[in-house]
């Protein structure tokens, strides 16, 4: 018997190995490093939502704030809420919690497609109740056993600890990946941005304006509830962007989204503030600071972040 167990173990034991470092390859690393989410401190002066745009948020020169990113790559915005939910204790009295609603966040919802490949993260940090559709298998297949799950698990592990850039990827999996996201919002290129904009957050019309609506109010109203500042923030854009979107009804639905939760914000005496710079002329007129038709570059991140900061204390709601 003895020697049966300990046959068993000499197997198990490389498979947990195997299964540890996947884990650590795929969520301590590259666009679903939740390792952030960990040890969240139990002082936040400032935190922000988002997907890839609330990524671009860069606190550097502001040494002295305790701030936290929430966001992630590809991030829908009921995740936005649940993480907040998970996190809100952790705020300070008079802290400030900025909602990045994104370009494909108004009357848009995250494709299902993509939110599948990234659900796995989620379970990685949330507890059970904060994540949707929960189940006890997929605690499983993303938590104890990964690796028997995974689409190509030896390549992840081997970008993260051989340092494998990018464009070692083989072929069939740059392929795969593509069909499987719809392209990722990192690769966008201007003359098919509409068309993965569309795909990405497919438009719903009055049922996708209800849904992010209700979530922001959901944020801005569990802020209020603890003593906590939401501040609503549309990211800039540069012109060709903005140009695009214009020949749609995309401004013509946001507005109505704008007018439709600050109406319903006052009408349920909830405080909230909305820094609007989706058509900044400032960035509408340096297109060489964007990486993409919808990403800053790094260096202009830490600009843009500071003119927040600066924005929100003229509301009276800020602390800095």
């Amino acid at each position: 018997m003895k020697k049966i167990l300990l046959s068993l173990l000499i197997l198990f034991l490389p498979f947990e190995l195997l299964n540890l470092i996947y884990k650590n390859a795929e969520y301590s690393f590259g666009d679903n490093d939740v390792s952030r989410f960990k040890n969240v401190p139990y002082s936040i002066q400032l935190a922000n939502s988002g997907n890839s745009l609330g990524e671009q948020m860069n606190y550097k020169n502001h040494p002295g704030l305790t701030a936290v990113k929430f966001s992630l790559l590809m991030q829908p915005i009921n995740y936005d809420f649940h993480i907040l939910e998970q996190y809100i204790d952790h705020f300070t009295r008079d802290s400030i919690f900025i909602i990045i609603l994104s370009y494909g966040e108004v009357d848009g919802i995250l494709n299902d497609n993509i939110y599948r490949t990234i659900k796995g993260r989620y379970y990685q940090f949330l507890k059970s109740n904060y994540i949707e559709d929960y189940s006890l298998f997929d605690r499983i297949r993303y938590c104890a056993v990964p690796i028997v799950y995974a689409e190509y698990p030896f390549y992840k592990i081997k970008r993260r600890f051989l340092k494998a850039e990018e464009h070692d990827e083989p072929e069939e999996i740059l392929d795969a990946a593509q069909k499987k996201t719809c392209f990722l919002e990192k690769r966008l290129e201007q003359d098919n941005f509409l068309n993965v904009f569309n795909r990405t957050y497919p438009r719903q019309k009055q049922a996708g304006l209800n849904y992010n609506k209700n979530y922001v109010i959901k944020m801005a109203k569990l802020c209020n509830e603890h003593n906590v500042h939401p501040v609503v923030v549309t990211p800039p854009l540069p012109a060709n962007t903005v140009h695009a979107l214009e020949k749609t009804d995309y401004f013509t639905a946001f507005e109505k989204l704008k007018s439709a939760i600050l109406d319903e914000c006052k009408n349920q005496q909830i405080e909230i503030n909305w820094l609007d710079y989706n058509r900044s002329e400032e960035y509408m007129n340096h297109e060489e600071w964007f990486k993409d038709p919808v990403h800053l570059k790094d260096e202009y991140c830490a600009k843009y972040t500071d003119e927040i900061l600066e924005a929100i204390n003229k509301t009276g709601a800020g602390l800095f």
